[in-house]
C-alpha cells in the first residue's frame, strides 16, 4: 500500500499587468498581459514515500527578473519637450510633471480617457527619445522597451524641431520624425509595423504655420524628402 503525504499548496505571486518574466540567465519564461495569465516559474519537489524513506524532494529554486513594460492602448512617442505630458494632462485626468526643459518625464505616466458610454482608452506618456536611443544613449533601452507594449503609437512632433543642447545639431520637425522612426527600427524592426498617428504640436507659437507648411510638403513627398537628408539620419 502506497503511503504519501498531503500535497503542498501552490504559492502564487500577483504582479501588475505588463510584466515580462525571465530567468537570471536571460531565458524568457512568459508575459503577464491579462488577469487570466499564469506562469509556472518553479515546481515543487516530489512527495515522499516508502522508497525515499518518506522524505520529499526539494523543490526548484530560481532567481527571476520581472520587467515591467507599460501596457497601454496609445503610447506618446517624441523627442524631449515636444509637449507629450501637456497633451496627456489635457486628454485625461493624469497630472504628469510639466516643465519647459527636456527630460521632465523619466518614467512612463498613464492616463485614462473615458467616453460617455464608459468605454476607456489608456494612454502612456513615454520618456523622450534622443538620437542614439537604440544604442542605449540617454537610457534609450529603458525607454524604448515601453513602446513594445502599446497598441498604437502617437508621434508628437514639435513643429519648431528640437535641439538637445547648444553642442548638438538642431533638427527640424521632419528630421525628428525620421529619426524617431529610425531609432524604433534599430531597436526592434517590428515596431515600425505598429499602427501610428502623427500630432504636430506647438502650433500657437510665432512662425509655426510657415514651418508646418514646409513639414506637410515633406510628409507628402516623404521618399524624396528622406533621400535629401544625410545618410546617417535615414531609416533602413
Amino acid at each position: 500500500m502506497a503511503v504519501k503525504g498531503v500535497p503542498g499548496s501552490d504559492v502564487t505571486m500577483y504582479v501588475p499587468l505588463g510584466i515580462s518574466v525571465t530567468s537570471d540567465t536571460g531565458q524568457p519564461l512568459g508575459d503577464i498581459n491579462t488577469a487570466e495569465d499564469k506562469i509556472c516559474v518553479a515546481r515543487g519537489g516530489a512527495g515522499g514515500g516508502p522508497k525515499e524513506q518518506f522524505r520529499g524532494q526539494i523543490g526548484e529554486r530560481r532567481h527571476l527578473r520581472l520587467d515591467l513594460k507599460v501596457l497601454a492602448d496609445i503610447g506618446l512617442v517624441g523627442f524631449p519637450n515636444a509637449g507629450k505630458s501637456t497633451m496627456l494632462s489635457v486628454m485625461s485626468e493624469a497630472t504628469p510633471r510639466i516643465a519647459s526643459y527636456p527630460f521632465t518625464t523619466i518614467e512612463p505616466e498613464l492616463g485614462i480617457m473615458q467616453y460617455l458610454d464608459y468605454r476607456q482608452i489608456s494612454m502612456a506618456d513615454l520618456p523622450g527619445l534622443i538620437e542614439g536611443a537604440s544604442q542605449n544613449v540617454g537610457l534609450g533601452h529603458r525607454f524604448l522597451r515601453h513602446v513594445e507594449r502599446t497598441r498604437l503609437l502617437l508621434f508628437v512632433i514639435d513643429v519648431n524641431g528640437f535641439q538637445l543642447s547648444p553642442m548638438h545639431p538642431h533638427r527640424t520637425a521632419f528630421e525628428t520624425l525620421v529619426l524617431l522612426n529610425k531609432e524604433l527600427e534599430l531597436y526592434k524592426e517590428s515596431l515600425i509595423d505598429k499602427p501610428a498617428l502623427l500630432a504636430v504640436n506647438k502650433m500657437d507659437l510665432p512662425g509655426a504655420r510657415e514651418k508646418y507648411d514646409v513639414f506637410a510638403k515633406q510628409i507628402q513627398n516623404y521618399e524624396e524628402a528622406t533621400n535629401a537628408l544625410e545618410e546617417s539620419l535615414r531609416p533602413k
